[in-house]
């Protein structure tokens, strides 16, 4: 295999060998053909004051510039903020379910006062929003009597 071709470029990358500038030539000009057959534009740079701005920086191994600095502390805000929300949504639906199951029959109003009693900083709506979840997957049995709807928890792995 020659270099100045794919074949070329492949072998020096499996031999763990530095790359000739024929074979960057022909690789960069497979991949621009390859992008143009798939319908993809050229690659735009990166701008500063972005996320990839700052990525790009990392990759050239340079100081980030403040706004690229910015823009990145701005993304892993949301980035944590929605991981942390993520990781709730189920955390509330399990803390619902250990209640039901603890203590068999509960209308909405007494698990709220439980759940609120050890967890202050679960809202109403969303232990709501979870008896409701745990309603549509099933793991939830409504009993309506005069006062409203009573919850009961079927253990999980076991039919309704």
């Amino acid at each position: 295999m020659s270099c100045g071709t794919i074949a070329g470029y492949t072998r020096h990358r499996i031999n763990n060998e530095p790359y000739c500038q024929d074979c960057r030539d022909a690789c960069a000009a497979y991949e621009r053909q390859r992008r143009r057959d798939r319908g993809i534009g050229p690659v735009s740079p990166s701008v500063c004051g972005t996320y990839s701005g700052y990525t790009a920086h990392y990759k050239r191994a340079e100081e980030p510039c403040r706004a690229c600095k910015d823009a990145h502390s701005v993304y892993q805000r949301q980035f944590r903020r929605e991981a942390r929300r993520r990781a709730r949504r189920g955390t509330i639906r399990s803390v619902v379910a250990d209640y039901l199951e603890t203590y068999d029959a509960l209308t909405l109003t007494e698990l709220v006062f439980l759940i609120q009693h050890r967890h202050p900083d679960i809202t109403n709506r969303q232990i709501r929003d979870a008896v409701g979840g745990l309603l549509r997957a099933g793991r939830v049995l409504s009993d309506p009597d005069e006062l409203g709807a009573v919850y009961r928890c079927e253990p999980a792995g076991q039919p309704v």
